[in-house]
């Protein structure tokens, strides 16, 4: 059996792009934590993509009037039900929080960085 031009072309880039898929998949790390205060939770809904609920973290932490204040954001997907009413209440009282996340290698449609566990301090 003979291939054609386009064939093995086509056979080429399976070579060339299977094990690529294989890398992209799994966690780059486990376990992560952050401690920081909560401003905001979106749903996003992407055209393509499934929704998704995202919370808005501010690494910075002011108490009391005293603490440190951040530029930096921090976008995390919030799967869980029991996370994402951890971290509403903690919106509204205005409280801080220790989260525990996953950073998944690669993903499609959303951020990497996925919460698991939610700690009101």
């Amino acid at each position: 059996m003979t291939l054609t031009l386009n064939g093995r072309l086509m056979m080429r880039k399976i070579r060339f792009l299977l094990p690529l898929a294989f890398l992209g998949c799994g966690y780059t790390s486990v376990d992560n934590e952050l401690v920081g205060q909560p401003k905001k939770m979106l749903r996003q809904t992407p055209i393509v993509c499934p929704d998704r609920v995202d919370v808005d973290v501010s690494l910075g932490v002011m108490q009391a009037g005293t603490g440190s204040v951040s530029t930096q954001d921090h976008w995390l997907v919030v799967p869980g039900e029991h996370e994402r009413s951890v971290l509403a209440g903690a919106i509204e009282g205005g409280k801080t929080v220790r989260i525990h996340y996953d950073d998944r290698r690669f993903t499609w449609c959303e951020p990497t960085e996925v919460v698991r566990k939610v700690e009101v301090l």
